[in-house]
C-alpha cells in the first residue's frame, strides 16, 4: 500500500515545487531591460540649522602629593625599589575614566567647534605654587 502512495506524492511534490519558478517567468529583470526615472536636486548656498553645544568635561583625581625626598615601592622578590621617583609632585596614575590624576578631558560634541579655557589660581596660604596647562 505505501509504494503505491510514494510514487504519486513525489510527483505530486515535484509539480508544486516547480510552480512557483514558472510563475515568475517573465517578469525577470534582465540587463537589457532599461527604466528611466526622474532625478531632481536643489543647491542651497548655507543649509541654516540650529547650533547645538554638548561639552563633556572629566578629569582625574586632582590629587597631589609633594615627596621632599624620592620614593618607591619596595619589592622583596628582587630586594629593589620599583616606580622609583625622585622629589617632586607625584599623583595617581589611573583614576575615574581611566585619566591620571593630573588629567583634564574635553570632548566636544557639539555641532560646532568650542573654544576652551583652563585657569589655575593659587590659595593665599601657597603663593610659590604655580600651575601651567600643555596640550598632548
Amino acid at each position: 500500500m505505501k509504494k503505491w502512495l510514494t510514487l504519486p506524492l513525489a510527483a505530486g511534490c515535484l509539480v508544486l515545487l516547480a510552480m512557483p519558478a514558472l510563475a515568475n517567468e517573465g517578469h525577470m529583470n534582465r540587463p537589457s531591460d532599461l527604466s528611466t526615472i526622474p532625478v531632481k536636486g536643489s543647491y542651497q548656498e548655507k543649509l541654516e540649522t540650529e547650533t547645538v553645544y554638548s561639552v563633556d568635561i572629566s578629569w582625574g583625581s586632582m590629587e597631589f602629593v609633594y615627596a621632599k625626598e624620592g620614593t618607591g615601592v619596595w619589592n622583596p622578590e628582587t630586594h629593589s625599589y620599583d616606580n622609583v621617583s625622585g622629589a617632586g609632585w607625584q599623583y595617581p596614575a589611573g583614576g575615574p575614566g581611566g585619566l591620571a590624576g593630573n588629567e583634564v578631558q574635553i570632548t566636544n560634541h557639539s555641532n560646532t567647534k568650542i573654544v576652551c579655557s583652563l585657569d589655575f589660581t593659587t590659595e593665599e596660604a601657597f603663593p610659590e605654587i604655580v600651575g601651567t596647562f600643555d596640550r598632548p
